[in-house]
Parts: structure tokens; C-alpha cells; sequence
């Protein structure tokens, strides 16, 4: 068959071309300022425009705080502060004249800021962020009565004594020799068998220093694990009604030298002198422990094998 009397095949097919092919995106010198806009959400940009005017340090740590940022950051504090006091008639036995001599008045100061300005500013159509402020500033009262004492009685600053020379005075005199002998600690974990027919062992841990000196510590002795005494059953005591109306009967079985084999429940109507026994109360409580041993043995033989 010639090129020209040949014929297309008509399973391959042109494809499909979609409209959505044929779109090309606008250049960004082609979108005006105006369209620019339209798709900014006004919300967005409302809350944009609050943040701006809300100081980059506000809610952060105290101890986080930028350094550079700091003088602007204490006459803020110090606004509040004053605010407070006055809004709030606020004793001197609570919030002393030198509070920001004290670090941990500042602490909570400014935390107390901090949580006033987001109830204050967050968004949020109900009340309770506002009441939860106020509840908050009670407790933080409590806690700031009586924290500088000392400064309120001398009517001055009076800086905190240090027993230690060369510390602060609330430094926490840390040990730095044993604190870095804890973090170096290593805990381990050792099973030591104590079965019945077993030997006494002893038994203690070993290491090696970085020369390869072998340290041991004390011994202790493990002796076999055994049982006293005959299985016991306590007195039974009412637990209270079944769904039917019966009364629910709870005792329980203590073993001894011995495993438990079976348990069941009997009655008597004669005072004791005969006893019926409550078949379907009768359970055979060796399977259970024949089943836990033989797990145990399967993983035992699974450990030897992976070995």
C-alpha cells in the first residue's frame, strides 16, 4: 500500500486541548494597584495594622528579653506599674516603692502586664478573658504581700544579704563536682534467676575506670524465691446485687507453698452439715499458669534462637 492511499489509525487520536491551556497569567506590570488590592481581606489587614503598633517584646520572657530593647521596655513596665497602684489603691506592703529592685516582684509584674494587655486586646466576643484577668490580679497580690518586708519597714531599699562571699544572695550553691558526676551516672538493670532448687548467689556490678582499672561494688546474696505457708481463702463479703436481684459473693485465694489448682463456690441450707457445690462457679486456674509458663518458654527459645 502506497504513503497516499494509507489511512490513519482511529484509536490514536488528537487530544483533548482545554480552555484552561489557552490562559496565560497577567504580567505583574499589567495589575494595577487598585486590583492589587481588591484581594486583600479587610480583616487581615485591620489586624495587620494592630500589630504594628504593638511592641515586638510585649509577651515575651522576662529573661528572653533583648538587651538593646530594655530602657524602653522598663518605662513601659513602669507605666503599668504606676497605672496599677493608683487604679487599684495597691499598698506599698505589696508593690514597695523599689520594686524593680526586686527581681522576683518584677517576675510576676510582668507577667501580670503581659496577660492584662492580651485580655484586653485579644478578639474574642465574651467577657471571660477579661474577668479571668482580674481574678488572677487577687491571687497576684497574695503572693507579692509581705515579699519585701524589709525595704517597706526601713522605708527604703534594703539590698538581699548574701551568707556566702563571692555569691548572690539567691544563687543556689550547686555542688559542681557532684552535679557533674550525676550527669556522667549510668543506671543499669540485671535480672538475677531465684528459683526454688536454686543456690544461694552473689551478686554485684562491675566497671572499668578510662585506664582499664576494674571497680566492683558490694555483693548482695540472692537466694531462692519460696512460698510459706498453705493456700488461703478469705471470708467471703457481699459486693453488692446482680442484674437479677442475687447477691454478688467476692472472696479471695492467697496461694502457698503450693500453686492454685481449681476453685468453685458451695452452699449449704442445713446450717453447714451438707454442701452443695455451684458447678458453674468451678474454674481450672492451673491452665492460666501452664499458659504463662509456656509463653514464657517460647520466648526464652526465641531469644536462643536470635542468638
Amino acid at each position: 500500500m502506497s504513503e497516499d492511499t494509507r489511512t490513519s489509525d482511529p484509536t490514536e487520536a488528537t487530544p483533548a486541548v482545554s480552555a484552561w491551556d489557552t490562559l496565560v497569567p497577567p504580567a505583574a506590570d499589567d495589575v494595577t494597584e487598585a486590583e492589587q488590592k481588591l484581594y486583600q481581606d479587610p480583616t487581615v489587614e485591620a489586624a495587620a495594622a494592630e500589630l504594628d503598633d504593638v511592641p515586638e517584646w510585649l509577651g515575651t520572657r522576662w529573661r528572653e528579653l533583648p538587651q538593646e530593647s530594655m530602657p524602653e521596655v522598663w518605662r513601659w513596665l513602669r507605666g503599668w506599674v504606676d497605672w496599677l497602684v493608683e487604679a487599684h489603691s495597691i499598698p506599698a506592703s505589696e508593690i514597695p516603692p523599689c520594686w524593680y529592685r526586686h527581681q522576683d516582684i518584677v517576675e510576676e509584674l510582668w507577667a501580670a502586664a503581659n496577660a492584662e494587655e492580651q485580655a484586653w486586646e485579644a478578639t474574642t466576643p465574651t467577657m471571660t478573658p477579661m474577668t479571668a484577668w482580674h481574678f488572677h490580679l487577687r491571687m497576684m497580690r497574695d503572693r507579692l504581700n509581705g515579699k519585701a518586708k524589709e525595704c517597706v519597714g526601713n522605708r527604703e531599699h534594703v539590698p538581699a544579704h548574701s551568707f556566702r562571699p563571692g555569691w548572690g544572695a539567691s544563687v543556689l550553691a550547686v555542688d559542681e563536682g557532684d552535679w557533674a558526676a550525676h550527669l556522667s551516672e549510668i543506671t543499669d538493670a540485671q535480672p538475677a534467676p531465684a528459683q526454688d532448687g536454686q543456690p544461694m548467689l552473689l551478686w554485684r556490678m562491675c566497671a572499668t575506670d578510662s585506664e582499664g582499672e576494674v571497680i566492683t561494688s558490694d555483693a548482695i546474696d540472692v537466694g531462692p524465691v519460696t512460698q510459706q505457708g498453705n493456700i488461703s481463702i478469705s471470708a467471703p463479703v457481699r459486693r453488692g446485687m446482680d442484674t437479677e436481684g442475687g447477691v454478688l459473693l467476692g472472696a479471695t485465694v492467697s496461694p502457698g507453698a503450693a500453686a492454685i489448682g481449681r476453685t468453685w463456690w458451695e452452699s449449704s441450707a442445713d446450717g453447714g452439715m451438707n454442701w452443695d457445690r455451684a458447678v458453674t462457679s468451678e474454674v481450672d486456674r492451673s491452665v492460666a499458669e501452664e499458659e504463662d509458663g509456656d509463653e514464657q518458654e517460647s520466648s526464652e527459645d526465641g531469644e536462643d534462637e536470635q542468638a
